[in-house]
């Protein structure tokens, strides 16, 4: 924008009394101030507010001050404090070498500097030889809806409210607390040692707005965990070159647990084709030092300690990441930075937010219906929702069931609620308990033998009994799991 005087005007009216045309001195026709300079002045407030609105709504309020880079992510005003102008949230406009944008993040006066640290727009950075700073009135509250803020959670089942393979993980549950397993849909536990925490579904002590958060039990003290989400390339493809954030609260019980740590990571190899353990073997790293990460995993930005745990929640933010250009898959990774923990004492994680931005944006909560066909789109069962699927549960709710006899021969088409993101490794379950795994239960109390699953896809998989015939007229039960699931 032009260097427009509307700016060198004071807010008091009575202050603005420079020589016309630049104020209205005190004065008649007989004391100075001829209809002439009226009329200058008029003319003058009109040019000086057209320069204004032409480059509407950026306001160029600092070209009187010194303005100056002071790294890629910090823009300087010298000699001055506007730190009321340039709240956080507010847009901003750079002019220097290039000419950038992006959301202003921190604002601070020290050392007689105003110091703006600016979440450049896809992942650019503060120009060199700065000329110019202008601000908007827009703020990240008031702006129509974007491309950023309509984004989704590129995290699944990021409210944590299913749990398909159970809602308790320790060593001696089916599905265990164990280093690489999943647990809660699409997340994975990773610890430095075994039953280093047993894990639940949270349904009691949750944030604000939420039904569910996990809640992580230590079991084993001293021991570093993590939490890790793999995103698959059919996602990562679409962040590929822009920037991304990262959020979500967290409280404690106990005094142990000072200090998490979260990143955006990411790798380069073959698609999909992934490790789920991405720390390098036991390469966890002291207090205050990131673990190695191994099996082609990187951190696309340096972790460090966030804001110290409180018996509340507090959210935590990990803003402004930018995804290389190559990444084959990224993925979120929560966990503790402290190496003497109590056994006992229990960390609470809630709502985990991924979406592209320079912000960690308050997402809008995804409707049931879309939560649930995410999560079966890489694992999905016929058993009740929160009952581990495993063989003799004793309960044909939901389970296949089909007719057969000596004539008749078994078979289903079993077509699945959600297509997968890869042909699944489909699996049968036997309800009865004590029956043979794997095979169909008769309504005689006995077990066929040959159960089947064949011609699988990502739409749905046909389960039979190998062609051959039940001894009698029978009913015939069987569960199923279908598994398209990363890394395993």
């Amino acid at each position: 924008m032009g260097n427009s005087g509307v700016f060198d005007y004071e807010t008091d009216p009575a202050l603005n009394n420079d020589a016309v045309p630049h104020g209205a001195p005190e004065g008649d026709t007989n004391g100075g101030t001829s209809i002439g300079d009226l009329n200058n002045l008029v003319r003058q407030l009109m040019a000086e507010h057209a320069l204004v609105l032409r480059d509407y709504p950026w306001l160029d309020l600092f070209r009187a001050y010194v303005v100056s880079k002071v790294s890629d992510s910090v823009a300087r005003i010298a000699s001055v404090d506007v730190t009321t102008l340039t709240p956080i949230g507010r847009r901003v406009k750079i002019t220097g070498a290039s000419t950038v944008y992006g959301w202003i993040l921190a604002t601070t006066f020290s050392g007689g500097h105003t110091d703006l640290t600016v979440a450049v727009d896809d992942g650019a950075v503060v120009p060199a030889s700065i000329t110019k700073i202008e601000v908007s009135l827009e703020t990240e509250d008031s702006r129509a809806p974007s491309e950023d803020a309509l984004t989704c959670n590129v995290a699944v089942n990021g409210d944590w409210e299913h749990w398909q393979l159970g809602t308790t993980f320790t060593s001696a549950t089916a599905y265990t607390n164990g280093d690489g397993e999943y647990f809660a849909d699409q997340f994975v536990i990773l610890s430095d040692g075994a039953d280093v925490v047993d894990i639940t579904k949270e349904t009691s002590v949750v944030p604000v707005g939420s039904r569910a958060a996990a809640r992580f039990d230590i079991e084993t003290a001293n021991k570093k965990f993590m939490v890790f989400q793999p995103i698959e390339f059919a996602e990562t493809v679409k962040y590929r070159g822009k920037v991304m954030s990262l959020s979500f609260p967290a409280r404690r019980t106990g005094t142990s647990i000072d200090h998490l740590r979260a990143a955006i990571v990411y790798r380069t190899s073959t698609a999909d084709s992934l490790v789920l353990d991405i720390v390098d073997g036991s390469n966890w790293g002291g207090a205050g030092t990131n673990p190695t990460l191994g099996n082609g995993w990187s951190f696309a930005s340096t972790p460090v300690d966030l804001a110290t745990l409180t018996t509340s929640y507090q959210t935590f933010k990990v803003e402004n990441v930018l995804i290389p250009t190559n990444a084959t898959n990224i993925g979120l990774a929560v966990w503790i930075d402290d190496v003497t923990t109590t056994v006992g004492d229990f960390l609470y994680l809630g709502k985990i937010s991924l979406h592209r931005g320079p912000r960690a944006l308050d997402l809008a909560p995804e409707p049931p219906v879309l939560a649930i066909a995410r999560c079966e789109r890489f694992f999905e069962k016929t058993f009740a929702a929160e009952v581990a699927p495993v063989d003799g549960i004793g309960d044909l709710s939901n389970a296949h069931v089909v007719y057969g006899s000596t004539v008749v021969l078994l078979a289903i088409n079993w077509r699945f609620r959600a297509v997968k993101r890869t042909t699944p490794n489909v699996l049968l379950h036997n309800p009865r308990s004590g029956g043979a795994a794997g095979q169909w239960q008769t309504s005689l109390g006995g077990d066929l033998a040959a159960g089947r699953v064949s011609s699988a896809t990502e739409r749905g998989a046909t389960i039979d009994n190998t062609g051959t015939f039940p001894a009698g007229q029978v009913f015939c039960y069987v569960h199923s799991t279908a598994d398209a699931r990363l890394g395993l």
